[in-house]
């Protein structure tokens, strides 16, 4: 009767190709995880980019709305419904001489 044993004769060329096989796949698996994350980190920034774009537009209508309470057609209604009238002879407020030197700097 023979017994067939399939290890009992492998020599290192089959060790050495068993390891290669093992040594292929784990960089094909390693491959492809590192494909997936640059996939999404790609599809992650495209998406900051649309909300940036997004909050730009908003930081742009609402410079828009703070420029417009400074227009002179605003100012002036502004004075006319609190009762502010543009006095003819103001009187500033003026910096004592020894402060001088703080507007050199």
């Amino acid at each position: 009767m023979t017994f067939i044993h399939p290890r009992k004769n492998w020599n290192i060329v089959n060790y050495a190709l068993m390891g290669l096989v093992c040594a292929v796949a784990a960089g094909a698996m390693t491959l492809i995880m590192l494909y997936n994350h640059t996939v999404g980190f790609s599809h992650g920034a495209s998406a900051n980019r649309e909300e940036a774009r997004k909050v730009e537009a908003i930081n742009a209508e609402l410079k828009e709305r703070i420029l417009s309470f400074f227009a002179p057609d605003e100012i002036g209604k502004f004075a006319l419904f609190y009762g502010l009238v543009p006095e003819k002879n103001p009187q500033y407020v003026e910096i004592a001489k020894k402060w001088n030197f703080a507007l050199d700097f």
